[in-house]
């Protein structure tokens, strides 16, 4: 098991919530946009089914939410208290010196209540052909907007994401959040250290046998993406100034 998987959270399917947190791997991704419409509509159905079933623990859902903060990049925010109810969970977050900014209620699965229960009401009222044509129709249309809209690696997000720079103790986060995502209980992070370029990433299982080695760029890219993203932007660039 050799797969090199972006933390850079990409496509967060979730975090564009206002506090959930889902990891769309970068390959995945890649296999749901190359499938027939048909094929990705039901694969895309069988991942929400999936991630609506899922039920975090109090420690998982802080880690998911101290994972959203770090990708929203403002320093002055943290998660304070992470408290069980009755339908999932109530995370404060805070600034630095504890004035409150927002408290969210999320469902078990770490979505927000409120598009979690109303995605429970869609798949219970509606068929699933239906909701599969609206999923097909929503998918298709976010793949338009990312290779052409102003939020797609083209415009000015993806330069910005292009430009961060992670520290070690936030790549550990970010990576601790993609294997409770993964749903592995089996793996865990192995070691996080700095590298000219970025930083190696180790994951192994609960006994420490090595399971992959992820080698990333600062902004969490597996960096041999990065660097040929680097490339296409710089090359973009050579051929605007050349005109």
């Amino acid at each position: 098991m050799n797969r090199k998987t972006s933390i850079a959270f990409i496509a967060a399917g979730l975090i564009a919530g206002t506090s959930a947190f889902a990891m769309s791997v970068e390959t995945e991704n890649n296999e749901v946009r190359m499938m027939g419409g048909k094929h990705r509509s039901a694969m895309m159905m069988s991942k929400l089914s999936t991630h609506m079933d899922k039920e975090f623990t109090t420690d998982q859902v802080r880690t998911l939410s101290e994972a959203r903060l770090i990708m929203q990049g403002n320093p002055n925010v943290r998660v304070d208290e992470v408290k069980p109810t009755e339908n999932g969970y109530s995370v404060t977050i805070v600034t630095q010196d504890n004035s409150l900014v927002e408290e969210l209620k999320l469902a078990k699965n770490a979505m927000p209540l409120e598009r979690y229960e109303a995605l429970q009401k869609r798949m219970e009222n509606r068929s699933s052909g239906e909701l599969r044509e609206r999923m097909k129709d929503r998918g298709e249309r976010k793949a338009r907007a990312g290779q052409r809209g102003h939020k797609g690696p083209r415009g000015q997000a993806g330069h910005k994401m292009m430009a961060r720079e992670f520290t070690a103790d936030q790549i550990e986060t970010l990576t601790e959040a993609k294997l409770i995502m993964r749903g592995n209980d089996n793996l865990k992070l192995g070691k996080v250290t700095s590298t000219d370029n970025g930083y190696n990433v180790t994951i192994v299982t609960q006994d420490n046998s090595l399971v992959e080695e992820q080698q990333l760029a600062k902004n969490g890219m597996p960096l041999d993406r990065f660097e040929k993203i680097q490339k296409r932007i710089e090359a973009r660039k050579a051929k605007v100034d050349a005109k």
